[in-house]
């Protein structure tokens, strides 16, 4: 405190007289007067304001935040007003919370420029200007205490021009950082009530309106605005009264010593308490401090214990995790497996597939060449019937010409045996032997024709299959000719008879070679038959072989 005193007593060697109340009168008159020409004016020019806050509004974000951290530092500086407006216009261009952080955001970086301003340019002005207000003193004087956090906080929040609070604290020998800490916490309060008020005018019909709740806001806007201009004028307007001689002067100034002086031993006497109050808030601090130490530690010690439990815990995770990827490596190692198991399966029941298809058609076609030489067989059976038939009643036909044959050589024996007795019968007898004869001659013609004259030598190798008809026999076409060769020799050349047949017999229906090549195409007919018939076996052994295979499997 003895520190301080030269200082003050230095300062007031140039303080002015007191006003008298008339001048204080007339000072807030004025005051007064300025503020409401002021707010008639920006009344009357809303439309401009209006156009500029709708220009500002449209601009890209960064031209909006220099244009507020610009108008920020401008009202920061001492003698200048304007912060309420600041304020209001961002809640009514971005509303409550946006203009909120413009706003908190803009002004801080605002408050920083400006205080280094004030602080490295206008120090010395501030300082020969800053004692005319004994408030203001005291708020220095305040400031070099160990609460200026709080005082600065709690100062934002007083109706004190908010240039003039930047220049009180930009003189102080607070530190930057802990001015603009607090000025952030005390200014908050005062940006939410204005950022809510600029919300209620947001909108242009409540503008220009006459609705009450703009107009009010409008209102009680200007009239902030007049009430802190006022303010500023009256705690720096102050002007030296004029002195008819020099003896006045010096009571005055003697005066104004004496008021000071008293003024200072009623701030030790605040000071003093000040301080006892602050040592017992201090007392009580530090037992909270204690306690809160006490209950810190506690908290380390559960800190610590939850930490281990924390690595216990992640030890087992991780155990965990290393056991279920490698269970997932074996799984899908499995899965890989069982994927290419399924995938060889598939392929092999679709090759399954496919051959049971080949057999299907294979046993369709098979099937359908079996009816084929089933018919065809058929066919060859009927033929080879009728060619049995027809050999039978060759036979038939062969034994009867046989017998005719031996008739006829025996009547011709007897004809010549008989010739000799002719010239010695009659007539009569005669004539009764010659019908005989020429009535039997005829029968023998018409057996001629029917006979299948046989050659003696036929050249057929190829067994004929017989049906059911003569029990499953085979006929050998050579052995037929050997036996119609050995009927034909059978006959005795008698000296009397013509190796030869009779002239009627020539003139048969069928030549011997037409006869010879018809019986060696139904030879080869029926040797393609047999050898069919064969592979159709060898066909169905086969079949029968893959599907015995197949219902194996």
């Amino acid at each position: 405190m003895q520190g301080t005193e030269p200082k003050v007593y230095y300062y007031a060697h140039s303080i002015p007289a007191n006003e008298a109340p008339l001048s204080h009168v007339s000072n807030a008159l004025v005051t007064l007067t300025i503020a409401s020409v002021v707010g008639v004016v920006v009344y009357f020019s809303r439309d401009s304001v209006r156009r500029v806050l709708l220009w500002v509004s449209e601009q890209e974000v960064w031209i909006i935040v220099l244009v507020y951290v610009a108008l920020f530092t401008t009202v920061s500086l001492p003698l200048m007003w304007g912060y309420i407006v600041v304020n209001i216009a961002a809640g009514y261009m971005f509303g409550t919370w946006r203009g909120l952080g413009i706003t908190v955001s803009t002004a801080t970086l605002g408050v920083l420029l400006g205080h280094l301003f004030i602080r490295g340019c206008l120090r010395q002005v501030v300082e020969r200007h800053l004692v005319k207000s004994r408030l203001l003193r005291s708020l220095l004087l305040v400031l070099g205490g160990t609460h200026a956090f709080r005082v600065i906080a709690i100062t934002r929040l007083t109706p004190i021009p908010f240039g003039l609070q930047n220049a009180a604290f930009a003189v102080s020998k607070v530190p930057t950082w802990l001015y603009l800490c607090a000025s952030v916490l005390g200014l908050f309060p005062t940006q939410l009530l204005n950022s809510y008020l600029g919300t209620t005018v947001r909108n242009l019909d409540d503008v220009v309106s006459q609705s009450s709740t703009s107009s009010t806001s409008t209102t009680t806007g200007w009239v902030v605005f007049a009430v802190q201009t006022g303010f500023d004028d009256m705690m720096n307007g102050e002007t030296p009264p004029t002195f008819t001689s020099d003896k006045e002067e010096a009571d005055y100034w003697r005066q104004k010593a004496m008021e000071f002086k008293q003024s200072l031993e009623e701030t030790r006497e605040e000071l003093e308490e000040f301080q006892s109050g602050s040592r017992d808030l201090e007392a009580e601090l530090e037992a909270q401090l204690e306690q809160s130490e006490t209950r810190c530690s506690e908290y380390q010690s559960q800190v610590n214990r939850l930490a281990l439990e924390n690595d216990a815990l992640k030890e087992r995770l991780e155990r965990l995790h290393n056991e279920f990827n490698s269970q997932v490596t074996s799984l899908q190692s499995e899965l890989s497996g069982i994927k290419s198991i399924k995938d060889e399966l598939t392929k092999h029941i679709r090759k399954l597939e496919q051959d049971n298809d080949d057999l299907d058609r294979a046993k369709r076609a098979t099937v359908a060449s079996l009816e084929d030489f089933e018919a065809r067989l058929n066919l060859a059976i009927e033929r080879n019937a009728f060619l049995e038939s027809e050999l039978d009643e060759k036979e038939e036909l062969s034994v009867s010409v046989q017998r005719l044959k031996d008739e006829t050589r025996d009547l011709r024996q007897e004809l010549s045996i008989n010739k000799g007795k002719d010239e010695n019968e009659p007539d009569n007898d005669r004539a009764t032997e010659l019908t005989r004869l020429t009535s039997t001659t005829p029968k023998i013609a018409a057996l001629q024709k029917k006979q299948f004259i046989q050659p003696p030598k036929l050249d057929l190798t190829t067994s004929l299959p017989i049906g059911e008809g003569n029990g499953g026999v085979l006929v050998d076409s050579n052995k037929m000719a050997l036996h119609s060769t050995q009927h034909t020799d059978s006959t005795p050349n008698t000296p009397g008879i013509p190796p030869h047949p009779l002239p009627s017999l020539s003139n048969g229906p069928m030549t011997p070679s037409s006869r010879i090549s018809a019986l060696n195409i139904v030879g080869d007919l029926l040797r393609k038959v047999g050898m069919k018939i064969q592979q159709i076996n060898r066909d169905l052994n086969r079949v029968n072989s893959v599907f015995k295979a197949d219902r194996n499997s």
